[in-house]
């Protein structure tokens, strides 16, 4: 079952769904804090944050997907928007997916799809816009891929990172780019 929570609703779940966050991805406790700290700023700087979560009939937390809108002071908004298409502007209606996530164990049994799917019905924006690594990882691009993302940017390199990136993009109106 979907559940969505925007705004400060979101606090009601921000615990299981960081808990949840931090199992899926093997990261430690202070990656963690990270993901809490970025929701919680997105509350509070009021860009309309999103959380859409995934339950068991049973009601385990099964998968999330977080984001909110793309804005010029956004830090990863700054980064990506030189190198996106002069042809199109992107603050005017793109949403920016921060993290999707589907508990292990669960992968690849449509929770990932559904999620994505209710996030694009549930935002009022033309475009989505999310980074994903963009080497050793065919299966989440491909993944993308097959629920209408296209790569826009192959290699992108964030200030402060030694990783590579993918940057990829979804319209809903396909003649927007």
């Amino acid at each position: 079952m979907i559940r969505i929570f925007k705004d400060k609703e979101i606090l009601r779940i921000l615990e299981p769904i960081s808990e949840l966050y931090q199992e899926v991805f093997q990261v430690d406790d202070e990656a963690k804090a990270l993901l809490v700290w970025r929701i919680k700023k997105s509350i509070n700087n009021k860009k309309n944050p999103i959380v859409i979560a995934y339950f068991s009939d049973d009601n385990e937390l099964l998968g999330g997907v977080f984001g909110y809108d793309y804005l010029k002071d956004n830090y990863w908004a700054k980064q990506v928007n030189p190198y996106l298409s002069d042809d199109y502007d992107w603050y005017a209606s793109t949403f920016e997916v921060n993290e999707l996530f589907v508990k292990q164990d669960t992968q690849g049994q449509g929770v990932g799809g559904q999620l994505l799917n209710a996030l694009i019905a549930s935002v009022s924006q033309d475009n989505l816009l999310l980074s994903t690594m963009a080497f050793h990882n065919e299966p989440v691009i491909a993944f993308y891929k097959h629920h209408g993302f296209r790569v826009l940017l192959e290699q992108f390199k964030f200030k402060n990172s030694n990783q590579i990136f993918s940057i990829l993009g979804y319209q809903k109106n396909k003649s927007n780019y």
